[in-house]
C-alpha cells in the first residue's frame, strides 16, 4: 500500500506533523498517543502506543529513523475485532514508513505500509499481476519467469510466501507443478488492502491541514 500527498509547508513542519506525539494523535484518529518518536530521544527500537476509544493500546516500535526525512514505525494493526497483543508480534504487524522530500513550494509526504514480511508485499504484487495471471490461468514458476522480468528462483521464493499465505496452492500436472490463485483469499487481500489505502488517504489529508497550520 503506498500512498502520497503535497503539502504546502516546509519539511521540518511536515515532520512535526507525523512524528511529535501531540500531533500524531490528531491525525491518527487516536485519543492518545504515547512514545518518543519525535525529539532528539527518538531512536531505533523506541516503543510507543497509540490509543482508540473502548479499543485495547496498540503497540509501536521505531524501525527506522532519519530526521527529517524518512521515519518507519512497526505497530499491531489487526482487524476489528481481532485481539489487540500487548507486545510487538513481529509475525502479525505491519510497518508503515513515511518519506519526505522537501519542493520549492512544500513537501511530498509519501506513506508506504507493507504487512506480514518486512521485505516483500507478496499479496500487493500478487494484486498487480493478477491480470495476467488469470489470463494465463494455472501456471509454473519457470512460465511465470518468462511474464516477469525477475529470475525462476526469484519466482520460486515468492510463490512459497503466497502458498504460505494461502494466496496460491500448487497443482501437480504430469510431471510439472503449477501454482493456481486463490479466488477467496485474494479478494479478501485485496479488500483488506483498498481499505488501508483509504484509511492513509484520510490520515494524510489530516497530516496537510496538521502542517500547514503549524
Amino acid at each position: 500500500m503506498r500512498r502520497t500527498i503535497l503539502i504546502a509547508a516546509p519539511i521540518e513542519k511536515v515532520w512535526a506533523a507525523v512524528t511529535e506525539p501531540e500531533q500524531i494523535s490528531h491525525w491518527f484518529g487516536a485519543t492518545s498517543f504515547d512514545g518518543a518518536v519525535g525529539g532528539a530521544s527518538a531512536s531505533v527500537g523506541a516503543l510507543g502506543t497509540i490509543t482508540w476509544p473502548e479499543r485495547d493500546a496498540v503497540p509501536v516500535r521505531i524501525e527506522a529513523i532519519d530526521a527529517p526525512r524518512l521515519v518507519s514505525c512497526r505497530w499491531c494493526n489487526p482487524c476489528l475485532g481481532e485481539p489487540v497483543p500487548t507486545e510487538i508480534d513481529e509475525a502479525h504487524s505491519t510497518v508503515f514508513t513515511f518519506t519526505l522530500e522537501p519542493l520549492p513550494d512544500g513537501t511530498r509526504l509519501t506513506v508506504v505500509e507493507t504487512g506480514f514480511e518486512t521485505t516483500s508485499d507478496p499479496s500487493a504484487d500478487l494484486e498487480r499481476h493478477r491480470g495476467g495471471w488469470d489470463g494465463e490461468g494455472d501456471a509454473s514458476a519457470s512460465a511465470l519467469a518468462g511474464l516477469l522480468p525477475v529470475s525462476r528462483q526469484a519466482i520460486a521464493k515468492h510463490l512459497a510466501v503466497l502458498q504460505e499465505v494461502g494466496l496460491v496452492e500448487p497443482v501437480r500436472v504430469g510431471r510439472e507443478v503449477r501454482y493456481r490463485v486463490v479466488g477467496a483469499s485474494l479478494d479478501a487481500t485485496a479488500r483488506r488492502l483498498e481499505a488501508l489505502g483509504v484509511e492513509w488517504d484520510r490520515r494524510l489529508a489530516a497530516i496537510k491541514q496538521v502542517a500547514e497550520g503549524l
